[in-house]
């Protein structure tokens, strides 16, 4: 973490405002961000990339996650999948060259929209995600484990139109740590492995505690998911002890399971009183200006994360071409300001941004609670 995160610093209400105006650009335009950054004066810039641990993989900073949820990510019909034919081939276009998957559903999308654009595979990392973990809590077998989890994996590879994954990921949402389910999951990837369909063994984790003991207790992890963001910090507690491993980090869950996107007739002259200053000289309306906000609040939240070095890349869900269009830019743009720390500061610090973590940590995500630090 660099020596600006840990501060608190005064925004530069003109650098804010272009900040803000530039994100509009985005989603007024559609313009690919290089474009938009040309266009205002800056020397377009390309996606960065970065190692991914011991693997050697060159992964780029930003790439595209799972779990989309919206614009019909799990609906079936022609004009969904096309639309998903287009993210994916912008995803690419704009230099993303990992794509995540989490169900079976997911990868059979991805792998139509990769046909569609001619993505060729040896230009692209895949991973493939297995729950078979939770067959602890179910009382299954370390026999019942291995078997459900590369009938998986073979689902996926599959419906991914491939014959094999770069990223084996083993999530363990489970709150109990448990020996044997982890002993079958690292079983299964080694047949995965020597049949040739899965290269590097991945866990991804739902509980801070267990990432010491993954860390020291299996050697042979070489990639860590796990939840990070502006509020969701607790990874950087044990983020120094994975690289030492050598162990790659992508990061889950950047936009906190979508809160930065709920906020709901948010007072902005709470956020901060230079903020409350710039918005008397506005011409906006309230609502464009909350819309522009969430925007700067997503991308400022992406700079923060890859702002850590011990991050090796940022998956976030993206469901439209402006999306993808704005995510890339946290690669694009480099270094966090100190401008952009004090809009993510005036948000959590209000009563909206404290609303919205309440929120984070109910229901099924719950979870995130314990990646507070």
């Amino acid at each position: 973490m660099s020596e600006k995160n840990k501060n608190s610093c005064k925004i530069n209400r003109r650098h804010f405002i272009r900040n803000l105006s530039i994100a509009g650009a985005v989603t007024a335009t559609g313009c690919s961000s290089s474009n938009v950054l040309s266009n205002a004066g800056t020397e377009a810039v390309k996606m960065k990339y970065r190692t991914l641990g011991r693997t050697g993989l060159k992964v780029s900073e930003v790439a595209l996650g799972g779990h989309f949820t919206g614009m019909g990510w799990k609906e079936k019909g022609s004009k969904r999948q096309s639309l998903r034919n287009e993210v994916i081939g912008e995803a690419y276009k704009l230099g993303m060259n990992f794509f995540d998957t989490n169900e079976v559903s997911e990868s059979e999308k991805i792998g139509i929209a990769l046909e569609a654009n001619g993505i060729e595979r040896d230009k692209i990392l895949l991973s493939a995600d297995t729950n078979a973990y939770d067959g602890v809590e179910k009382n299954k077998s370390a026999k019942e484990i291995i078997s459900d989890t590369i009938e998986e994996v073979d689902r996926h590879i599959e419906a991914l139109k491939t014959s094999y994954v770069d990223i084996f990921r083993y999530t363990t949402w489970s709150n109990e740590y448990n020996e044997m389910g982890l002993k079958a999951g690292l079983e299964a990837f080694k047949i995965l492995k020597k049949d040739g369909k899965a290269r590097f063994f991945s866990i991804s984790n739902h509980n801070p505690k267990d990432l010491f003991k993954m860390i020291d207790e299996i050697p042979e992890l070489e990639i860590l998911y796990i939840p990070y963001s502006y509020i969701t910090r607790k990874a950087e507690e044990v983020l120094p002890a994975a690289k030492k491993r050598g162990i790659g980090v992508i990061c889950i869950k950047p936009f906190v399971r979508g809160t930065l996107f709920n906020i709901k007739n948010i007072d902005l002259s709470e956020m901060g009183g230079t903020i409350g200053e710039w918005l008397k000289e506005s011409e906006k309306t309230q609502e464009e200006l909350l819309k522009e906000t969430k925007q700067s609040l997503a991308l400022v939240n992406l700079k923060f994360i890859l702002d850590n070095e011990n991050i090796s890349t940022v998956i976030p869900g993206m469901e439209t071409l402006d999306e993808v269009r704005e995510n890339v830019r946290a690669s694009y743009e480099g270094k966090i300001t100190d401008s952009d720390l004090a809009l993510l500061d005036g948000f959590w610090n209000n009563h909206q941004g404290e609303s919205c973590i309440n929120e984070m940590c109910s229901g099924k995500y719950h979870f995130l609670r314990q990646w507070r630090s």
